[in-house]
């Protein structure tokens, strides 16, 4: 049996190898001016040498001159397990012969040179002696004799291309490949274990919204501080930060009721992604409001961040807009963005909080790995955290400790099992995809394959509420669908051509998923489900990687790419929730 101490040799080994290919092309010397880079080839020579110190020890450990059984070379029941002597193996492996001769003709012509010291070490320029060749060839006998197992060939062969940027016209993108290998590495080597069992995505305990009389129409934080006279934010010099949803009751924007109100001055305003009108897909330029002449700072461009050029004169950030409530949604980021820069300058913050379309009600999704936040990952919270805009910034504020005069100014007749339609409020498009709350509800779940190569609808007049590729064969995939008896959801074949995003212009076949049962639908299992039987369907054409872009939970994602049970899959996906429910409870303002 393998000591611990041998299979920590090995491994050492194994890193050594794997260092010579990463970090020795990478490596640069900044005080060096010699042309060749002798500087990696001296990392070369420290790592041939650490890798042949662990191999002494392994050896010395296993016994000098007998060789370790290999791994899984068992003797049958009754026969005398024999172990090759270290020479009898050495000799009988191929190349190892003549690289021995070509070592022994390095040594002797060395030893015989005119200037030996050069020879042994190489010149000052180039150092490509012989103590270069020699650990050359000691790493190419540290590989011979220790890659064995298929998980090393596999890790070697990941490292070789990841390293590589081969193409004919030096122009081309590894992104897509480095997806896929790094998600075939994470669930080819992530820990199996055990996911908590965990009932998937049940209400947080609030009566559904169809048990709920509204209490008449709902006020916002906007209606909120109108009806008030805007008494809170009298004496400030104010920025907004808004779009086309921070609206009134009535339709009218909050920009032009802030810059009406008496004793605010409004200096500035600062527009998320799609821009102040909600109609950009793309980057989004500085302007101009025409109604107002503010200038209106893009948080979408080329930076995503307030700076201190645009916050001159400031002293109060408020912040009115209309959330869809899933995680990865980036008004989310660029409200945490906000908070952050206001903690930095020193500014106070007022968010004029806002319903969650799809209600306060429903949790659904893993929680992200808190060392993945992006723009689309803000914040350590479920796909769907079932929370106001309002209560996030509560969590955000409270859970990074941020130093930020922080107030929310909250709704009025709203309950967490409310949808946006029994609210009474006008429904503004949130951005361009999203102009339904149908649209909303499935974007939640729907949004998680956009990444991939499927048409989730954009560039068609029903975003996320069709998907399909080329290669669907459509009626076969909605029969299948539906016979897995997903809640709240029904599938049919559809054939569509859309203008812009994936397949612009191409003719696919998929599905059109009609919402049967708001409060029994579950968007990520939707998704996730779909995902598998394109998997299953489609494995050469469907590329589920880049699914982890938006769900950023490896567990979840390292299971559902290993083909787990979904079951299982699910039981990863669930298995913060717990402790989400106790973190989100600090926060929450309504019932």
């Amino acid at each position: 049996m393998t000591s611990k101490l041998s299979r920590l040799c090995e491994a050492f080994i194994e890193a050594g190898w794997l260092a010579a290919l990463i970090v020795v092309p990478l490596f640069f010397n900044v005080h060096s001016s010699r042309v060749f880079e002798p500087d990696k080839i001296s990392l070369m020579r420290s790592i041939a040498l650490l890798m042949a110190a662990a191999w002494l020890v392994k050896v010395i450990n296993d016994g000098f001159w007998r060789a370790e059984a290999r791994s899984g070379d068992r003797p049958e029941q009754g026969e005398t397990e024999t172990r090759p002597s270290l020479w009898r193996r050495i000799i009988s492996t191929p190349l190892v012969l003549p690289t021995l001769l070509l070592v022994l003709a390095y040594l002797i012509s060395t030893v015989f040179s005119l200037t030996p010291r050069i020879s042994l070490l190489g010149s000052y320029q180039r150092l490509q002696g012989t103590y270069t060749t020699l650990s050359y060839i000691l790493i190419f006998f540290m590989v011979l004799g220790h890659l064995r197992r298929p998980a090393q060939w596999r890790r070697l062969a990941y490292v070789i291309i990841l390293t590589s940027r081969v193409h004919p016209s030096g122009k081309g993108n590894v992104v897509e490949l480095r997806r896929r290998v790094s998600a075939a590495v994470g669930a080819r080597f992530a820990p199996l274990g055990h996911p908590p069992e965990t009932m998937v995505s049940t209400p947080t305990g609030t009566p559904a919204a169809d048990d709920i009389a509204p209490a008449g129409r709902t006020r916002t934080g906007l209606d909120q501080l109108e009806a008030e006279g805007f008494a809170r934010l009298r004496g400030r010099a104010v920025a907004l930060v808004t779009n086309q949803t921070g609206i009134n009751v009535d339709g009218r924007r909050g920009i032009d009721l802030l810059a009406a109100a008496p004793g605010v001055t409004l200096r500035a305003i600062f527009s998320p992604e799609h821009g102040l009108e909600g109609q950009l897909d793309a980057a989004v330029p500085h302007g101009r409001d025409g109604a107002t002449g503010l200038p209106v700072w893009s948080l979408y461009g080329a930076t995503r961040r307030p700076s201190a050029e645009m916050l001159a004169g400031i002293d109060t950030l408020v912040f009115d807009i209309q959330d869809v409530g899933a995680r990865y949604y980036t008004y989310l980021t660029t409200l945490v963005y906000v908070l952050e820069e206001a903690t930095r300058r020193r500014l106070s913050v007022v968010v004029l909080d806002r319903p969650n379309p799809i209600t306060g009600l429903i949790i659904e999704g893993p929680l992200m790995d808190p060392d993945l936040r992006s723009f689309t990952a803000p914040h350590t919270i479920p796909v769907r955290p079932g929370m106001t805009i309002g209560e996030f910034a509560l969590m955000v504020v409270s859970e990074r400790k941020l130093a930020v005069d922080l107030t929310v100014v909250p709704l009025q007749n709203w309950q967490r099992g409310h949808w946006y339609d029994q609210t009474g409020l006008p429904w503004v498009n949130p951005s361009p995809n999203i102009r339904s709350l149908p649209e909303a509800l499935l974007y939640s779940g729907i949004g998680l394959l956009e990444a991939t190569n499927l048409s989730v609808g954009r560039g068609t007049d029903t975003p996320f509420e069709v998907i399909g590729a080329p290669w669907i064969s459509a009626q076969d995939l909605a029969d299948a669908m539906n016979e897995k008896g997903l809640a709240g959801i029904r599938f049919q074949s559809v054939y569509f051509t859309p203008s812009s995003s994936v397949y612009a212009g191409q003719g696919v076949a998929g599905l059109r998923m009609t919402v049967t049962d708001r409060e029994a639908l579950r968007p990520v299992t939707v998704a996730l489900t779909l995902g598998r039987e394109l998997v299953d369907r489609y494995p050469t054409q469907f590329r589920p990687e880049a699914i982890q872009n938006l769900l950023v939970n490896r567990n979840t994602m390292w299971s559902f790419l290993r083909g787990d049970p979904l079951h299982r899959t699910w039981s990863w996906a669930e298995a913060g929730r717990t402790s989400f429910l106790q973190r989100r409870a600090s926060y929450l303002i309504y019932q």
